[in-house]
């Protein structure tokens, strides 16, 4: 700061008098605001934060219209209908995989048991007559069930000594069935032995004798064309309604008996091939071993009942594949 040189300073005392007066002008010239800016303690630096217009506004979500609610609705319901059909299905698949392998195994036992016995494969019904024994178990009398841990494989079968049921048939069979249907043929797991020409031999003696011998492993001329077991079931009819019941045997569509065809007047005998899988299909159990799944193609009405017809035991998915003769149960 220069001072004129007439008013040169002449004490120390003059000299801050002068400065404190310099610096009351200049701070007088200072804007309030500013000056307490300058006042303030310094802080941390703060990045500014930029908002999109209207930002502070808050929106109200939209609610679904009724239409909109349908529309959803509508699609759940397409989509479970399409699903659901497929997961049934695969589920009955699963039921005939399970069931050829069941079908299999009582196969590869009666193999195992006619090595034991001579080459003679198991009885299908050895005291034919007295009604009381079957190649899946045994019975005190005819008013009780067979004992599936009694018959002639169950020392070939699992733990339990019984066969392995079809997991399909529970989707037909009546759980109801009376008390005939109650004791029937129940116990046999679902599933029919070849009893005319395997587990018994009808083309070499008569009702009642024939039962008491089978077949051996080498009278068998084509094993791989030569059914041993199928599914198997009959239609049984309960207070006039008619219903599903298990069924032993695997009847071919014709009669034998002594090597004569259709003895007993040349009709048809009940059948018993249960066409119980997807696209009506029966699991069949070979000679040979091997299994395979084979489609119905034609049926007949209950010869034992006296009751239904050939419609109506197609309707039960009970018949035949293939020949209407005896081809694929004989021994030739």
């Amino acid at each position: 700061m220069a001072l004129p040189s007439n008013r040169r300073p002449s004490s120390p005392s003059w000299i801050a008098s002068t400065f404190a007066s310099w610096w009351q002008s200049q701070q007088a010239q200072v804007q309030p605001a500013y000056r307490w800016q300058m006042l303030k303690p310094r802080q941390a630096y703060q990045p500014v934060k930029h908002h999109p217009p209207f930002a502070h506004q808050r929106r109200t979500p939209k609610a679904f219209t009724l239409i909109e609610l349908l529309v959803v609705i509508s699609i759940i319901a397409l989509l479970i209908g399409i699903l659901l059909p497929s997961l049934a299905m695969a589920k009955r698949s699963a039921e005939s995989a399970q069931c050829k392998s069941n079908i299999r195994s009582i196969a590869v036992v009666n193999m195992a048991y006619a090595t034991d016995n001579k080459q003679y494969y198991v009885p299908a019904t050895y005291d034919e007559m007295a009604n009381l024994e079957r190649w899946h178990g045994n019975r005190t009398n005819t008013s009780e069930a067979f004992d599936s841990r009694t018959g002639r494989l169950s020392s070939y079968l699992d733990s339990q000594g019984e066969a392995k049921k079809c997991p399909t048939l529970r989707h037909f069979k009546d759980s109801d069935p009376g008390a005939w249907g109650s004791t029937f043929e129940a116990g046999s797991g679902g599933y029919g032995y070849n009893h005319q020409y395997i587990g018994g031999r009808y083309d070499l003696a008569g009702y009642g004798q024939a039962s008491k011998l089978t077949a051996r492993t080498n009278d068998v001329y084509s094993p791989t064309a030569t059914i041993m077991f199928t599914d198997a079931a009959s239609d049984n009819t309960v207070d006039g309604s008619m219903s599903l019941i298990e069924n032993s045997f695997a009847w071919s569509p014709h009669y034998v008996d002594s090597g004569i065809v259709d003895p007993w007047g040349g009709f048809q005998p009940t059948p018993t091939t249960h066409f119980r899988h997807n696209g009506n299909t029966a699991n069949f159990a070979w000679v040979d071993g091997h299994v395979d799944a084979q489609e119905l193609e034609h049926s007949a009405a209950h010869v034992y009942l006296g009751t239904g017809t050939g419609e109506q035991t197609m309707e039960f998915k009970i018949g035949w594949f293939g020949p209407t003769g005896v081809d694929l149960y004989d021994l030739q």
